[in-house]
Protein backbone atom coordinates (compact mmCIF):
# COMPACT_ATOMS: atom_id res chain seq x y z
CA UNK A 1 0.00 0.00 0.00
CA UNK A 2 1.25 3.59 -0.24
CA UNK A 3 2.35 5.83 2.17
CA UNK A 4 0.05 7.92 3.49
CA UNK A 5 0.76 11.95 3.39
CA UNK A 6 -0.46 15.31 2.91
CA UNK A 7 1.88 18.42 2.26
CA UNK A 8 1.79 22.26 2.62
CA UNK A 9 4.27 24.15 0.35
CA UNK A 10 6.62 27.19 1.62
CA UNK A 11 9.59 28.89 0.26
CA UNK A 12 12.40 31.02 1.19
CA UNK A 13 14.13 31.72 -2.22
CA UNK A 14 12.01 34.57 -3.05
CA UNK A 15 8.87 33.01 -3.10
CA UNK A 16 6.05 33.21 -0.93
CA UNK A 17 4.16 30.44 1.43
CA UNK A 18 1.93 28.00 -0.78
CA UNK A 19 -1.62 28.53 1.56
CA UNK A 20 -2.59 24.91 -0.73
CA UNK A 21 -2.40 21.65 0.59
CA UNK A 22 -3.01 18.34 -0.91
CA UNK A 23 -2.83 14.61 -0.35
CA UNK A 24 -1.40 11.38 -1.64
CA UNK A 25 -4.94 10.04 -0.76
CA UNK A 26 -6.60 8.75 -4.21
CA UNK A 27 -9.28 11.82 -4.83
CA UNK A 28 -9.61 13.41 -1.65
CA UNK A 29 -8.30 16.80 -1.03
CA UNK A 30 -7.14 18.62 1.85
CA UNK A 31 -9.08 22.10 2.46
CA UNK A 32 -7.04 25.56 2.10
CA UNK A 33 -5.29 26.84 4.86
CA UNK A 34 -3.86 30.06 5.29
CA UNK A 35 0.37 29.62 5.20
CA UNK A 36 0.86 33.45 5.99
CA UNK A 37 3.33 35.93 4.01
CA UNK A 38 6.40 35.55 2.32
CA UNK A 39 9.36 34.61 4.69
CA UNK A 40 11.93 36.97 2.22
CA UNK A 41 15.45 35.87 0.28
CA UNK A 42 17.25 33.05 1.62
CA UNK A 43 21.41 34.35 1.64
CA UNK A 44 22.58 31.40 -0.26
CA UNK A 45 19.44 31.42 -2.42
CA UNK A 46 19.15 34.85 -4.24
CA UNK A 47 16.50 33.90 -7.10
CA UNK A 48 13.20 31.78 -7.16
CA UNK A 49 14.51 29.49 -8.92
CA UNK A 50 17.33 28.27 -6.75
CA UNK A 51 14.04 26.77 -4.42
CA UNK A 52 12.27 25.59 -7.89
CA UNK A 53 10.55 23.08 -5.21
CA UNK A 54 8.75 24.62 -2.19
CA UNK A 55 9.60 23.30 1.30
CA UNK A 56 6.49 21.75 2.38
CA UNK A 57 5.76 19.54 5.40
CA UNK A 58 4.63 15.86 4.28
CA UNK A 59 2.72 13.69 6.66
CA UNK A 60 3.24 10.22 6.37
CA UNK A 61 1.50 7.61 8.88
CA UNK A 62 3.00 4.05 9.58
CA UNK A 63 3.91 3.15 5.71
CA UNK A 64 -0.03 2.56 5.18
CA UNK A 65 -2.54 4.50 3.27
CA UNK A 66 -4.99 5.81 5.83
CA UNK A 67 -7.87 7.84 4.63
CA UNK A 68 -9.14 11.16 5.58
CA UNK A 69 -12.28 11.64 8.37
CA UNK A 70 -14.65 13.39 7.50
CA UNK A 71 -14.83 16.75 8.29
CA UNK A 72 -11.83 17.55 8.91
CA UNK A 73 -7.99 17.05 6.95
CA UNK A 74 -6.90 14.98 9.82
CA UNK A 75 -4.99 11.24 8.82
CA UNK A 76 -6.40 8.80 10.63
CA UNK A 77 -4.24 6.19 12.72
CA UNK A 78 -4.33 3.67 15.47
CA UNK A 79 -2.89 4.32 19.05
CA UNK A 80 0.49 3.50 18.69
CA UNK A 81 0.89 4.18 14.73
CA UNK A 82 4.09 6.11 14.38
CA UNK A 83 3.81 9.68 12.48
CA UNK A 84 6.52 10.81 10.65
CA UNK A 85 6.74 14.64 9.85
CA UNK A 86 9.31 16.28 7.29
CA UNK A 87 10.16 19.42 5.97
CA UNK A 88 10.41 18.21 2.55
CA UNK A 89 11.78 20.99 -0.79
CA UNK A 90 14.75 21.68 -2.75
CA UNK A 91 15.16 24.68 -0.28
CA UNK A 92 16.25 21.74 2.66
CA UNK A 93 19.14 21.15 0.77
CA UNK A 94 20.53 24.14 -0.02
CA UNK A 95 22.00 25.72 3.03
CA UNK A 96 21.32 27.07 6.61
CA UNK A 97 17.76 26.41 7.04
CA UNK A 98 16.68 26.16 11.02
CA UNK A 99 13.46 23.94 11.77
CA UNK A 100 11.40 23.40 15.11
CA UNK A 101 8.10 21.99 15.35
CA UNK A 102 5.07 22.48 17.52
CA UNK A 103 2.72 19.87 18.18
CA UNK A 104 -0.76 20.50 19.65
CA UNK A 105 -1.33 19.48 22.09
CA UNK A 106 1.99 19.49 23.13
CA UNK A 107 1.86 16.73 25.82
CA UNK A 108 4.31 13.96 26.80
CA UNK A 109 1.94 11.71 25.29
CA UNK A 110 3.92 12.95 21.97
CA UNK A 111 7.23 13.55 23.34
CA UNK A 112 8.34 11.26 25.98
CA UNK A 113 7.34 8.30 23.52
CA UNK A 114 8.73 9.66 20.54
CA UNK A 115 11.29 11.63 21.94
CA UNK A 116 11.76 13.47 18.77
CA UNK A 117 14.92 16.24 18.42
CA UNK A 118 12.21 19.15 16.94
CA UNK A 119 14.65 20.93 15.69
CA UNK A 120 15.26 18.36 12.65
CA UNK A 121 14.27 18.26 9.52
CA UNK A 122 12.23 14.90 9.94
CA UNK A 123 10.64 14.03 13.00
CA UNK A 124 8.44 10.82 14.19
CA UNK A 125 6.02 10.98 17.25
CA UNK A 126 2.93 8.73 18.58
CA UNK A 127 -0.07 9.49 20.38
CA UNK A 128 -0.56 7.29 22.95
CA UNK A 129 -4.64 8.04 23.51
CA UNK A 130 -7.14 8.98 21.25
CA UNK A 131 -6.85 12.56 20.18
CA UNK A 132 -6.22 15.12 17.67
CA UNK A 133 -3.26 16.62 16.52
CA UNK A 134 -2.05 19.91 14.66
CA UNK A 135 1.32 20.83 13.54
CA UNK A 136 3.47 24.21 13.35
CA UNK A 137 6.65 24.20 11.78
CA UNK A 138 8.75 26.89 11.96
CA UNK A 139 11.51 27.55 9.61
CA UNK A 140 14.30 30.28 9.66
CA UNK A 141 16.98 31.58 7.06
CA UNK A 142 19.39 32.58 9.71
CA UNK A 143 17.51 35.99 9.26
CA UNK A 144 13.95 35.84 9.40
CA UNK A 145 11.43 33.22 11.07
CA UNK A 146 7.82 32.57 9.49
CA UNK A 147 5.83 29.46 10.07
CA UNK A 148 3.21 27.05 8.59
CA UNK A 149 0.26 25.09 10.13
CA UNK A 150 -1.64 21.95 9.21
CA UNK A 151 -3.94 19.55 10.51
CA UNK A 152 -1.90 16.74 10.99
CA UNK A 153 -3.05 13.09 12.52
CA UNK A 154 -6.07 11.33 15.01
CA UNK A 155 -5.33 8.85 17.06
CA UNK A 156 -8.09 6.47 17.78
CA UNK A 157 -8.79 4.22 20.23
CA UNK A 158 -11.34 1.10 21.00
CA UNK A 159 -14.72 1.67 20.90
CA UNK A 160 -17.12 -0.81 22.33
CA UNK A 161 -19.12 -2.78 19.74
CA UNK A 162 -23.25 -3.43 20.90
CA UNK A 163 -23.84 -4.79 17.72
CA UNK A 164 -22.05 -8.17 19.52
CA UNK A 165 -24.67 -9.52 22.08
CA UNK A 166 -23.38 -12.86 23.05
CA UNK A 167 -21.82 -13.85 26.65
CA UNK A 168 -18.14 -14.40 27.52
CA UNK A 169 -15.88 -14.37 24.21
CA UNK A 170 -12.96 -17.21 24.58
CA UNK A 171 -12.10 -16.48 21.43
CA UNK A 172 -11.68 -14.59 18.08
CA UNK A 173 -10.49 -15.33 14.51
CA UNK A 174 -10.36 -12.54 11.88
CA UNK A 175 -10.85 -13.98 8.21
CA UNK A 176 -11.44 -12.62 4.77
CA UNK A 177 -14.68 -11.04 5.56
CA UNK A 178 -16.15 -12.15 8.70
CA UNK A 179 -14.93 -12.22 12.28
CA UNK A 180 -15.59 -15.12 14.08
CA UNK A 181 -16.22 -15.06 17.91
CA UNK A 182 -16.31 -18.34 20.21
CA UNK A 183 -17.99 -17.72 22.93
CA UNK A 184 -19.60 -19.71 26.12
CA UNK A 185 -23.21 -19.86 24.73
CA UNK A 186 -22.42 -20.09 20.83
CA UNK A 187 -20.63 -18.94 17.66
CA UNK A 188 -21.22 -15.65 16.36
CA UNK A 189 -20.29 -14.03 12.83
CA UNK A 190 -19.77 -10.42 12.33
CA UNK A 191 -19.27 -8.52 9.43
CA UNK A 192 -15.46 -6.95 8.73
CA UNK A 193 -16.71 -4.42 6.51
CA UNK A 194 -20.07 -3.61 8.55
CA UNK A 195 -18.92 -4.32 12.58
CA UNK A 196 -21.86 -2.54 13.64
CA UNK A 197 -24.53 -4.78 12.10
CA UNK A 198 -25.99 -7.16 14.47
CA UNK A 199 -23.62 -10.57 14.85
CA UNK A 200 -25.87 -13.28 13.96
CA UNK A 201 -25.27 -16.94 15.74
CA UNK A 202 -23.64 -19.47 13.13
CA UNK A 203 -26.24 -21.95 13.52
CA UNK A 204 -28.63 -20.04 12.48
CA UNK A 205 -26.62 -19.17 9.64
CA UNK A 206 -25.92 -22.50 8.13
CA UNK A 207 -27.14 -26.40 8.16
CA UNK A 208 -25.73 -29.36 9.89
CA UNK A 209 -24.66 -30.34 13.10
CA UNK A 210 -25.01 -27.97 16.06
CA UNK A 211 -22.44 -25.95 17.73
CA UNK A 212 -21.81 -26.72 21.25
CA UNK A 213 -20.57 -24.37 23.86
CA UNK A 214 -17.02 -22.43 25.41
CA UNK A 215 -15.83 -22.51 21.58
CA UNK A 216 -12.81 -21.58 20.02
CA UNK A 217 -12.52 -20.63 16.42
CA UNK A 218 -10.56 -20.40 13.51
CA UNK A 219 -10.63 -19.49 9.85
CA UNK A 220 -8.06 -21.48 7.82
CA UNK A 221 -5.54 -18.76 6.11
CA UNK A 222 -7.09 -20.00 2.56
CA UNK A 223 -10.25 -18.98 3.51
CA UNK A 224 -12.05 -22.29 2.80
CA UNK A 225 -13.06 -23.57 6.37
CA UNK A 226 -14.02 -22.49 9.69
CA UNK A 227 -12.75 -24.57 12.77
CA UNK A 228 -14.51 -24.42 16.19
CA UNK A 229 -13.87 -26.93 18.68
CA UNK A 230 -15.51 -27.53 22.75
CA UNK A 231 -13.73 -26.42 26.02
CA UNK A 232 -16.51 -28.87 27.16
CA UNK A 233 -14.69 -32.19 26.82
CA UNK A 234 -16.78 -33.53 23.72
CA UNK A 235 -13.82 -34.74 21.83
CA UNK A 236 -14.47 -33.10 18.41
CA UNK A 237 -13.52 -30.87 15.49
CA UNK A 238 -16.60 -29.30 13.80
CA UNK A 239 -15.96 -27.68 10.60
CA UNK A 240 -17.76 -25.12 8.79
CA UNK A 241 -17.47 -25.15 5.00
CA UNK A 242 -17.48 -21.88 3.52
CA UNK A 243 -18.45 -23.11 -0.05
CA UNK A 244 -21.29 -25.41 0.87
CA UNK A 245 -22.34 -23.62 3.70
CA UNK A 246 -22.56 -26.27 5.99
CA UNK A 247 -21.11 -27.83 9.44
CA UNK A 248 -19.23 -31.12 9.86
CA UNK A 249 -18.38 -32.69 12.97
CA UNK A 250 -14.88 -35.21 13.37
CA UNK A 251 -13.98 -36.98 16.54
CA UNK A 252 -10.49 -35.50 18.58
CA UNK A 253 -9.21 -36.97 21.42
CA UNK A 254 -11.65 -39.10 23.16
CA UNK A 255 -13.25 -36.63 25.72
CA UNK A 256 -10.73 -33.84 24.79
CA UNK A 257 -11.16 -30.35 25.88
CA UNK A 258 -9.91 -27.90 23.14
CA UNK A 259 -8.19 -25.10 24.00
CA UNK A 260 -6.73 -23.87 20.75
CA UNK A 261 -6.71 -24.46 17.09
CA UNK A 262 -3.87 -23.83 14.01
CA UNK A 263 -3.62 -24.60 10.62
CA UNK A 264 -1.16 -27.27 10.08
CA UNK A 265 1.92 -28.14 7.37
CA UNK A 266 -0.97 -30.18 6.01
CA UNK A 267 -5.05 -29.94 7.74
CA UNK A 268 -5.73 -28.70 10.70
CA UNK A 269 -4.00 -29.06 14.74
CA UNK A 270 -6.20 -28.94 17.87
CA UNK A 271 -4.58 -27.85 21.03
CA UNK A 272 -6.15 -30.25 23.71
CA UNK A 273 -6.06 -31.01 27.34
CA UNK A 274 -4.88 -34.78 25.81
CA UNK A 275 -2.49 -33.80 23.97
CA UNK A 276 -2.03 -32.13 20.38
CA UNK A 277 -4.56 -34.03 17.68
CA UNK A 278 -3.78 -33.34 13.77
CA UNK A 279 -5.60 -34.10 10.92
CA UNK A 280 -3.59 -34.26 7.92
CA UNK A 281 -6.69 -34.72 5.37
CA UNK A 282 -8.69 -32.46 7.55
CA UNK A 283 -10.93 -35.22 9.01
CA UNK A 284 -9.38 -37.92 10.78
CA UNK A 285 -7.24 -36.96 14.05
CA UNK A 286 -4.79 -38.49 15.33
CA UNK A 287 -3.05 -38.16 18.53
CA UNK A 288 0.58 -35.97 17.41
CA UNK A 289 1.82 -35.69 20.77
CA UNK A 290 0.07 -36.91 24.58
CA UNK A 291 1.30 -33.35 26.57
CA UNK A 292 -1.48 -31.64 27.55
CA UNK A 293 -1.55 -28.40 25.83
CA UNK A 294 -3.07 -25.00 25.46
CA UNK A 295 -1.58 -23.40 22.37
CA UNK A 296 -0.39 -24.39 19.07
CA UNK A 297 1.17 -22.32 16.08
CA UNK A 298 2.38 -23.33 12.54
CA UNK A 299 4.53 -21.01 10.64
CA UNK A 300 8.20 -20.51 9.25
CA UNK A 301 10.20 -21.02 12.70
CA UNK A 302 7.96 -24.60 12.65
CA UNK A 303 5.58 -26.07 14.68
CA UNK A 304 4.84 -25.74 18.11
CA UNK A 305 2.53 -26.70 21.11
CA UNK A 306 2.87 -25.43 24.69
CA UNK A 307 1.23 -24.97 28.09
CA UNK A 308 3.85 -26.20 31.01
CA UNK A 309 6.90 -26.43 28.50
CA UNK A 310 7.47 -25.48 24.70
CA UNK A 311 7.15 -28.88 22.70
CA UNK A 312 8.94 -28.94 19.53
CA UNK A 313 6.09 -30.74 17.11
CA UNK A 314 6.02 -33.62 16.21
CA UNK A 315 8.43 -34.87 18.79
CA UNK A 316 11.27 -32.47 20.03
CA UNK A 317 11.42 -32.50 23.59
CA UNK A 318 10.09 -30.11 25.78
CA UNK A 319 12.21 -26.89 26.46
CA UNK A 320 11.50 -25.33 29.96
CA UNK A 321 11.35 -21.59 29.47
CA UNK A 322 9.87 -20.44 32.86
CA UNK A 323 11.49 -23.11 35.25
CA UNK A 324 8.49 -24.85 35.70
CA UNK A 325 7.35 -21.91 37.23
CA UNK A 326 4.64 -20.69 34.61
CA UNK A 327 2.83 -21.36 31.80
CA UNK A 328 2.19 -20.95 28.42
CA UNK A 329 -0.66 -19.06 27.34
CA UNK A 330 -0.49 -18.29 23.50
CA UNK A 331 1.91 -18.84 20.67
CA UNK A 332 2.35 -16.46 17.12
CA UNK A 333 5.04 -17.11 14.65
CA UNK A 334 6.15 -13.35 12.91
CA UNK A 335 8.21 -15.54 10.22
CA UNK A 336 11.53 -15.25 12.26
CA UNK A 337 10.95 -15.03 15.87
CA UNK A 338 8.13 -17.17 18.11
CA UNK A 339 6.24 -15.33 20.65
CA UNK A 340 5.18 -16.83 23.37
CA UNK A 341 2.36 -15.01 25.92
CA UNK A 342 3.31 -16.86 29.82
CA UNK A 343 0.53 -16.31 32.47
CA UNK A 344 3.24 -14.70 35.11
CA UNK A 345 6.18 -14.34 33.11
CA UNK A 346 4.74 -11.71 30.72
CA UNK A 347 6.30 -12.31 26.99
CA UNK A 348 8.62 -13.69 25.41
CA UNK A 349 10.97 -14.57 21.58
CA UNK A 350 12.32 -17.45 21.07
CA UNK A 351 14.98 -18.78 17.94
CA UNK A 352 17.47 -21.14 17.50
CA UNK A 353 16.53 -23.12 20.59
CA UNK A 354 17.06 -20.05 22.97
CA UNK A 355 15.10 -16.67 24.29
CA UNK A 356 15.76 -13.92 22.38
CA UNK A 357 13.85 -11.52 24.69
CA UNK A 358 11.77 -10.73 27.33
CA UNK A 359 9.23 -8.42 28.40
CA UNK A 360 7.45 -7.99 31.44
CA UNK A 361 6.25 -5.08 33.30
CA UNK A 362 9.22 -4.11 34.60
CA UNK A 363 11.20 -3.24 31.42
CA UNK A 364 8.46 -2.52 29.16
CA UNK A 365 4.73 -1.64 28.97
CA UNK A 366 3.03 -4.39 29.30
CA UNK A 367 -0.05 -3.64 31.55
CA UNK A 368 -0.08 -6.91 33.02
CA UNK A 369 3.05 -10.51 33.17
CA UNK A 370 -0.70 -12.55 32.94
CA UNK A 371 -0.51 -12.42 28.87
CA UNK A 372 -3.33 -14.30 27.38
CA UNK A 373 -3.64 -13.80 23.18
CA UNK A 374 -1.33 -12.90 20.84
CA UNK A 375 -1.45 -11.36 17.35
CA UNK A 376 0.55 -10.02 14.73
CA UNK A 377 -0.31 -7.41 12.30
CA UNK A 378 1.15 -7.04 8.46
CA UNK A 379 3.88 -4.81 9.60
CA UNK A 380 5.15 -7.75 12.43
CA UNK A 381 3.35 -5.43 15.08
CA UNK A 382 2.41 -7.57 18.41
CA UNK A 383 -0.78 -7.26 19.77
CA UNK A 384 -0.97 -8.81 23.06
CA UNK A 385 -4.00 -9.07 25.42
CA UNK A 386 -3.36 -9.42 29.22
CA UNK A 387 -5.05 -9.38 32.27
CA UNK A 388 -4.91 -5.47 32.56
CA UNK A 389 -5.36 -4.40 28.78
CA UNK A 390 -3.96 -4.67 25.65
CA UNK A 391 -0.02 -3.42 24.49
CA UNK A 392 1.54 -3.29 21.18
CA UNK A 393 4.81 -4.15 20.10
CA UNK A 394 5.73 -1.18 17.35
CA UNK A 395 8.68 -3.05 15.44
CA UNK A 396 9.95 -0.07 13.53
CA UNK A 397 10.41 1.23 17.40
CA UNK A 398 11.37 -1.62 19.38
CA UNK A 399 8.68 -0.12 22.01
CA UNK A 400 5.48 -1.12 23.56
CA UNK A 401 3.05 1.43 23.92
CA UNK A 402 0.03 0.34 25.99
CA UNK A 403 -3.33 0.41 25.44
CA UNK A 404 -5.44 1.05 28.68
CA UNK A 405 -7.70 3.82 30.25
CA UNK A 406 -7.59 6.49 27.41
CA UNK A 407 -7.41 4.04 24.68
CA UNK A 408 -11.37 3.20 25.00
CA UNK A 409 -11.08 -0.17 27.24
CA UNK A 410 -11.74 1.64 30.20
CA UNK A 411 -9.83 0.52 33.76
CA UNK A 412 -8.29 -2.51 33.98
CA UNK A 413 -9.95 -5.05 31.43
CA UNK A 414 -8.95 -8.76 30.82
CA UNK A 415 -8.63 -9.71 27.74
CA UNK A 416 -9.19 -12.87 26.23
CA UNK A 417 -8.85 -12.77 22.35
CA UNK A 418 -7.66 -10.62 20.11
CA UNK A 419 -7.53 -10.69 16.60
CA UNK A 420 -6.47 -8.40 13.70
CA UNK A 421 -7.94 -7.48 10.18
CA UNK A 422 -5.93 -6.03 7.45
CA UNK A 423 -8.32 -7.95 4.49
CA UNK A 424 -9.03 -6.20 1.43
CA UNK A 425 -7.89 -2.46 2.66
CA UNK A 426 -9.25 -2.70 6.11
CA UNK A 427 -7.37 -2.12 9.49
CA UNK A 428 -8.85 -3.02 12.56
CA UNK A 429 -8.00 -4.91 15.76
CA UNK A 430 -10.74 -6.59 17.81
CA UNK A 431 -10.39 -7.59 21.17
CA UNK A 432 -12.75 -9.76 23.31
CA UNK A 433 -13.34 -9.07 27.30
CA UNK A 434 -15.40 -11.37 29.16
CA UNK A 435 -18.92 -10.30 27.42
CA UNK A 436 -17.66 -7.34 25.76
CA UNK A 437 -16.27 -6.56 22.00
CA UNK A 438 -14.09 -3.73 21.32
CA UNK A 439 -12.90 -2.57 18.03
CA UNK A 440 -10.40 -0.18 17.31
CA UNK A 441 -10.56 0.64 13.11
CA UNK A 442 -9.49 3.39 10.41
CA UNK A 443 -11.81 4.15 8.03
Amino acid sequence: MGVASMAMGLSLGGCTFNSSTQADLGDGALPIIDGGPSIGTRPDAIAPEDCPEDIRIEVRVGGRSTPLSQGGPFLRTLIGDTVELSAAGTCTRSGIIQYRWIIEPGTSLIEETALPDLFSETITVYSRKPEQHTVRLEVGDGTTTKDVSIFAFEAHGFEELASYDGNNIRDLSAGADFLWVGADDAAYRGNLPTPNVVFPIVNTLYAGDTLPSKLHVHETSDGSNVWFGSEDADGRAYVLDLATSSISSFATLPSAKTRDIDDAEMGVRYATDKGVALALDSQTFAQERGDDTVAVSYGPTGSWAGKAELYPLPNGDPIDLFGGNDDIQALDDDGTLLWIASDSDGVVTFAQGAIQASYTENNSNLPSNDVETIDIDLALDVWVGTSQGVSRFKRDRQVWVPLVGDSGLGGSVNIDAIAVDESNGRRAVYVGSDDRLFLMKTP
